[in-house]
């Protein structure tokens, strides 16, 4: 079986619930992969400053693909 490297996560309606908050359980699985060496990346066609840093902090976030694979941020 390959190793998972890399996950990507959308913004809206993947990671973000309706009141544009992070669950727990998502916030637990990310610091879980970021933990075992597996990138998570943003992945949003918004442009970087449209990204909520202040809801991905503390998540081991530090990728964002961005203007929908426009840009490429560490």
């Amino acid at each position: 079986m390959k190793q998972v490297k890399l996950i990507a996560l959308d913004l809206d309606g993947t990671l973000f619930d309706s009141k544009k908050q992070i669950s727990k359980e998502n916030i637990d699985a990310i610091n879980k992969a970021t933990e075992l060496g597996i990138h998570v990346v943003i992945s949003t066609g918004r442009p970087f400053i449209g990204i909520p840093f202040e809801a991905i902090n503390n998540t081991g976030i530090k990728y964002a693909i961005t203007t929908n694979g426009a840009a490429i941020y560490d």
